[in-house]
């Protein structure tokens, strides 16, 4: 369950401008972003997905000049290069924030898919087996008005490498990839096999071809290289040795001749995507800290004024209940407003119920009064009361294979012919 850790105050969302830079063919945006968001701790960008040479910088009016010429400085740009700046949504705040966290947490916290696996533990890229679990956190950049919200929700993970006895050959080729070092094997395109999952967005690809060394076209020049990569882009520490390491060619997009070719290391490939296991709130909170350690200083370069809750700071402070059960009130007040009840979400939820005085002075209004009390007794007062021989006689006439034992403190009723 996400809990929010930290609430920044800030008037300065609204100035916020959106820039759209088209870098140069040589560098790609997340290559960028990633120069920019190690070399200025007050930066925040973001890749544009649709566009390999596209980014988006977060900044104030009087900043762009001055960021248009340091661009061309670092010749990620040209002097003749467009410039495309709007207000920022929220979305574009939000998005821009998130993305230059993940990059700034990837020293202590890798990620892996929506998760960032604690580093500070057995390198999760050495496990061979499922059986080992690993501390991980989720978060979110929530705006709320004016002021910058993360929430952050902490579990384990449980993953599961990959083999080269997984791949699916006939016994020609498995016989020629373990004997051969240079191997090299191809698959033909079928989703029904080789659904494998890809570091370290944990998406899924298409097995081009598997190879016992680095391909010719790929851009590394030596598995030293490959690791070098690994570690500045995302912080992965690949192992050191590369015996026994398999190459998966892997495509997205595209097909035939034109498509892009990516090369990962067989340990950057899971069988499954990680599985989250149950733990107990106190381990949760556990990791939530140790996750805050980390990042309360990358929040640092935020503008405004910094509030954190006391249960995050101190272990013997207790959660207050509005706030350990925050969203799931507001899914809750999402699935009223869904049904058109938006005039009772004050006050209803299950997890906030009302007060209970309201149910209180409720029940003390329904109790009927003393002069109801009296015309009851006055109309029953005629009839006849049921005891224990009369309850006998009614059921043996309702149910006559029924046999009834009777004591003196309860009757039993058994089944004739049962003991």
């Amino acid at each position: 369950m996400l809990k929010c850790i930290c609430t920044i105050q800030t008037q300065h969302l609204v100035d916020w401008k959106y820039s759209q830079f088209h870098l140069k063919e040589t560098t790609t945006g997340k290559e960028a972003c990633h120069y920019l968001i190690s070399q200025q701790s007050q930066l925040f960008c973001n890749p544009i997905n649709q566009y390999q040479q596209k980014i988006g910088i977060l900044c104030h009016s009087e900043q762009q000049n001055g960021l248009f010429k340091e661009l061309i400085q670092l010749d990620l740009i040209s002097p003749a290069s467009k410039i495309f700046t709007r207000v920022a949504t929220l979305e574009d705040i939000r998005f821009a924030i998130a993305y230059t966290l993940s990059i700034r947490l990837a020293g202590g916290w890798n990620p892996v898919g929506k998760w960032f696996i604690h580093r500070q533990q057995q390198n999760f890229l050495d496990v061979e087996e499922t059986s080992e679990t690993f501390q991980a956190v989720q978060f979110e950049i929530r705006l709320s008005g004016f002021q910058i919200e993360v929430w952050v929700c902490g579990g384990e993970l449980k993953l599961y490498p990959i083999s080269p006895h997984n791949l699916v050959m006939n016994l020609k080729d498995l016989t020629h990839f373990k004997e051969d070092s240079n191997a090299v094997v191809h698959f033909e395109p079928n989703p029904a096999e080789h659904r494998f999952f890809y570091l370290p967005k944990v998406r899924v690809g298409t097995l081009v071809s598997v190879s016992r060394n680095l391909p010719e076209s790929s851009p590394f020049r030596d598995y030293a290289d490959l690791c070098n990569y690994w570690q500045q882009q995302y912080g992965y520490n690949l192992p050191e040795e590369s015996t026994g390491m398999v190459y998966f060619n892997v495509a997205f997009t595209g097909v035939g001749p034109s498509r892009v070719i990516y090369t990962y290391p067989s340990c950057c490939v899971f069988l499954e995507p990680p599985l989250s296991l149950p733990i107990s709130t106190e381990k949760s909170l556990s990791i939530i800290r140790q996750f805050w350690t980390y990042l309360e200083p990358l929040l640092a370069s935020f503008p405004g004024r910094m509030a954190v809750p006391a249960w995050l700071i101190n272990p013997l402070v207790r959660i207050p209940l509005q706030e350990k059960y925050a969203e799931d009130l507001k899914q809750d007040v999402k699935m009223k407003a869904l049904i058109g009840c938006e005039e009772q979400i004050e006050g209803t939820s299950k997890y906030f119920p009302q007060p209970p005085t309201e149910s209180f002075t409720r029940k003390q209004e329904n109790k009927p009064s003393s002069q109801t009390k009296a015309q009851f007794k006055k109309k029953t007062a005629g009839s006849q009361r049921m005891n224990n021989s009369t309850i006998t006689q009614y059921f043996s006439k309702q149910n006559p294979n029924i046999k009834i034992r009777r004591s003196a403190t309860k009757v039993k009723f058994n089944p004739v012919g049962s003991r």
